[in-house]
């Protein structure tokens, strides 16, 4: 059947089926439908009948090839008439009465291997293909002609389907697709992947139970802000006073409610007192390791640097330099305190995607990405339009995938005032807010948000767009910006670029390949 089908020439827009599922019957769990033959014109179910048929007082008996009996109340014809029924309700339901009122709809039974001559009034001759008429033909395309012109007759006045409709109906029978996880599947996946303990991590705490100083050395992602918090938190747990200190009051407002109830006071410089306390925990570490800041580290803590408890954090890839000022010299004195060095090089925040292409553009290293694989990082060419307006195109991208907005945060180099976002309509209606104090403390949030690259250093999002890239600093320090900038979303990436930001991103990438960036 299938290859005298393949041989039949019904006209251009035919097309044959070959066991067409139903999930939906009119009084079966499922069923099957051998062939459908579909026309602009017909849509035919045919029932095919092989073996050995007998039928005794209302019992259908089919005989397989294997010789296996199988008994049936229900017979071919009835199969066939309640597989059609139930495929033109399908029809009905998913695309409407128009396609149903358009085209004929039957069925017919085939018996390849013999004469069927027996008459009933349960069936109409014309339904009938039989060994007869499938004998020395090449294709069926007389018995399927005969066999639509009986439905034709049977329901007059039916003038086909237009060419998309048809498509349609092609698409229910048999779809084709190709889907991949939805960006929200997707994040869902990494946060659960990044929210587990590395082993590196647990190694880490160990040692904080192990070693008076230590100082936690790794790239952005690579956990420092969580490891801090965790060693805190357990130093205060054994009744230690703990200061945690931070170079910036938005981290530090971000800490707080999760460090206070442990008992953990949480500082930025400029706000902590002169009483010293029994562990110091410093964190963003590469902002305050210079001299006059080892001064004030060094009388903040029972025993100073050189006998005292402490943990200091720090990335001196390429976090130094924006905010605060990082001196090598400083951070090798530190050290010459008897701490001992632990290297971070797992990163459990940022996708493979993001940390490739930090690298590329800053040569900066995030250590290896140990989540799963994320979305691609999205350089999105502005062209000649304002750059307001690939952001409103990026963002309703972004939310038409389920992405929240609180799950998005825009970041510019640039003051509100010199960004795009200040011309963006969503600006203008209010529904963007600022990062302060008082978003940073119930972070995160429902709404969508912006930051300076300064403000945001020590905070993430599940997603980050880039923006007003040309208002980069000129030098080391506009690459370290763009480093913090790109490391700072767990999923998804995305940088707005007209011709000079494209420019200035091509000279660092240059940079890097050159060897003149570290």
């Amino acid at each position: 059947m299938f290859r005298l089908l393949e041989n039949t020439d019904l006209g251009a827009s035919a097309i044959g089926y070959h066991s067409t599922n139903l999930s939906q019957h009119e009084y079966k769990r499922v069923a099957e439908l051998d062939f459908v033959i579909t026309t602009r014109t017909h849509l035919l179910v045919l029932e095919v009948k092989g073996g050995a048929i007998s039928c005794r007082d209302g019992i259908w008996v089919f005989t397989d090839r294997y010789g296996e009996e199988h008994r049936r109340s229900e017979g071919p014809f009835e199969q066939a008439r309640s597989g059609m029924f139930s495929l033109e309700g399908r029809l009905n339901d998913e695309l409407g009465t128009d396609v149903r009122r358009a085209m004929v709809v039957g069925f017919g039974v085939v018996f390849p291997d013999w004469e069927f001559d027996e008459r009933s009034v349960g069936w109409d001759d014309e339904l009938v293909m039989d060994a007869d008429d499938l004998s020395g033909v090449r294709s069926l395309e007389g018995p399927l002609q005969r066999l639509m012109a009986y439905w034709t007759a049977k329901s007059p006045g039916r003038s086909g389907v237009s060419k998309q409709r048809y498509v349609d109906v092609g698409r229910l029978l048999r779809p084709d697709f190709d889907k991949v996880p939805s960006l929200r599947a997707r994040t869902d996946a990494l946060d659960l992947a990044m929210e587990e303990l590395t082993e590196e991590q647990f190694r880490a705490l160990d040692y904080v139970e192990d070693w008076d100083r230590l100082a936690f050395v790794g790239g952005a992602g690579t956990g420092k802000t969580f490891l801090a918090a965790e060693a805190a938190r357990r130093h205060a747990a054994k009744g230690a006073r703990v200061l945690y200190l931070c170079p910036r009051d938005r981290l530090a407002a971000f800490l707080r409610p999760r460090l206070i109830p442990s008992g953990v006071d949480v500082m930025t410089v400029d706000s902590v007192g002169d009483d010293p306390y029994d562990v110091l925990i410093v964190d963003e570490a590469q902002d305050l390791m210079n001299l006059p800041e080892l001064e004030r580290l060094d009388e903040l803590i029972e025993g100073g640097l050189e006998r005292g408890v402490w943990r200091a954090f720090l990335d001196p890839n390429r976090q130094h330099s924006v905010v605060g000022v990082f001196d090598a010299d400083a951070f090798a004195m530190l050290k010459s305190f008897g701490a001992h060095e632990v290297r971070l090089d797992r990163n459990c925040r940022n996708t493979p995607q993001i940390v490739e292409q930090v690298r590329v553009y800053t040569g900066g290293d995030l250590g290896t990405a140990i989540a799963g694989e994320g979305p691609k990082v999205d350089f999105v060419d502005v062209g000649e339009s304002p750059a307001e307006e690939a952001l409103e195109t990026r963002l309703r991208e972004l939310i038409d995938e389920n992405v929240s907005p609180g799950e998005i945060t825009i970041l510019s180099p640039g003051t509100p005032a010199e960004s795009c976002v200040s011309r963006a309509e969503r600006w203008r209606r209010g529904r963007i807010r600022v990062i302060d104090e008082a978003v940073c403390s119930a972070w995160p949030g429902d709404a969508l948000t912006w930051a300076s690259i300064e403000d945001f250093k020590g905070l993430e999002n599940r997603f980050v767009i880039l923006t007003d890239l040309h208002l980069l600093s000129e030098g080391e320090r506009g690459v370290n910006q763009l480093y913090i900038g790109m490391s700072r979303p767990r999923v998804g990436l995305s940088l707005l670029l007209d011709a000079a930001s494209r420019s200035r991103l091509a000279e660092m990438a240059g940079a890097v390949l050159g060897g003149t960036s570290s």
